[in-house]
């Protein structure tokens, strides 16, 4: 569909109208945008994360002023000058820049992907004032594109943002935005779909695999809040977190996250065990 926008947006709109996400896909999708701040442009991984954004812009104008950008499409020069079709922002390249960039690269890889290659020159252009959009990668992004970003990243919701600082060495791992990200939890996520009995949670099924993304927030968060010395939102967090791995059959990961939590707060009560379970 490349080159053909408005054509692609009716496809997308008509497989969100047929039922072919399940509500916990369409909720995850909604509340990824919903983590982006104005006029963001947002690195996706996969189909899951991808294509159901895309729908609900499409059929209901949810947060239009979001740009998702698929990774592993972005590999494709076609694809880098034709994903902002439709976006009434202004475009971080032209097509002539994304040509020659393209062609560079082309001649000397240097390991790196076209598409993080096309990632870190945007970064460049943030951090020297000549692109101000905030830049996002989705939490489902694959770690290797995550620890070729040279910036250090900060968990907001489903999101992770690039920050104009330099990731700090031999330290990785994304910050967190306590604040944002629980207010987004609390007041701005759509959570009953994660915790459907009528949902198909088969063990290979997206409506499974998406849904355990929201405790590895919450453990985040929870990191955080221990930091912070917090307890009551640590209690908060790892609570929700256990208690949707629990439903999920997860039960490795809710044990994880139990040993976790005795270590950083022995004395906190326990969430009840799950009433109803899909499995």
């Amino acid at each position: 569909m490349l080159g053909r926008p408005d054509e692609a947006r009716q496809h997308i709109a008509a497989i969100l109208d047929k039922g072919a996400y399940p509500a916990s896909v369409v909720d995850f999708a909604y509340n990824l945008l919903a983590s982006a701040r104005p006029d963001a442009i947002v690195f996706t991984n996969g189909d899951n994360d991808t294509y159901p954004p895309l729908a609900l812009q499409a059929k209901y104008g949810i947060r239009t002023d979001v740009r998702i950008v698929n990774l592993s499409l972005l590999n494709r020069a076609e694809y880098a000058m034709r994903v902002w079709d439709g976006w009434d922002r202004p475009r971080p390249f032209t097509d002539e820049e994304i040509r020659s960039l393209y062609d560079d690269w082309s001649k000397d890889p240097e390991g790196l992907s076209f598409a993080m290659t096309f990632v870190r020159t945007l970064l460049e252009r943030s951090i020297d004032g000549t692109w101000s959009t905030p830049l996002y990668f989705a939490t489902t992004v694959a770690p290797p594109h995550l620890e070729t970003c040279p910036n250090a990243l900060r968990l907001e919701g489903l999101l992770f943002r690039v920050t104009p600082d330099p990731k700090p060495e031999g330290d990785g791992e994304p910050g967190v935005d306590m604040e944002r990200t629980l207010s987004l939890y609390r007041t701005a996520f759509r959570m009953d779909s994660a915790t459907d009995l009528s949902a198909a949670w088969g063990p290979k099924s997206a409506a499974r695999r998406l849904p355990q993304n929201y405790a590895a927030v919450l453990r985040s968060v929870a990191s955080e809040a221990a930091r912070q010395g917090n307890l009551d939102e640590v209690r908060y967090a790892l609570g929700e977190a256990i208690r949707l791995l629990d439903f999920l059959g997860e039960s490795e990961m809710s044990a994880s996250l139990v040993e976790y939590w005795n270590k950083i707060d022995p004395d906190a009560p326990r969430p009840d065990p799950p009433v109803k379970s899909f499995r």
